[in-house]
């Protein structure tokens, strides 16, 4: 997988129009999960969820009825991805968000944690 990126950037594309999808077991928790629970507020629904301990963003929304985009769940093809607007959130690694998108802000919501109160564009 590797050595196909390389050869698309090679030849002239750029890495933010390259995915990748990973199959692999859930991933392993990277950190210590929160033991608090959090606010996590859907900016583009006006919907604030409360995120329990050890409870995945994505978790959180659904079990309150939000309707949001996911496939696997694992953090292999980020159709989970939401933009962090404010607030600090970890996600679980390895996972298929790329060094662009992790700068600008995104997150997949099947594997990230929100560490205190946040905002997403969603």
């Amino acid at each position: 997988m590797d050595a196909t990126t390389a050869a698309l950037t090679s030849g002239g594309v750029d890495t933010d129009r390259i995915r990748r999808e990973r199959f692999y077991a859930a991933p392993q928790h990277t950190r210590k999960l929160p033991t608090e629970p959090h606010d996590v507020e859907f900016r583009v629904t006006g919907r604030t969820v409360t995120q329990q301990p050890g409870e995945t963003i994505l978790d959180a929304g659904l079990r309150s009825g939000l309707k949001l985009n996911f496939s696997c769940t694992v953090g292999g093809c980020a159709a989970c991805k939401l933009k962090v607007i404010s607030g600090a959130v970890a996600v679980d690694e390895p996972n298929c968000l790329s060094d662009q998108e992790r700068s600008a802000g995104y997150i997949l919501s099947c594997s990230a944690y929100a560490q205190e109160s946040v905002v997403l564009d969603a």
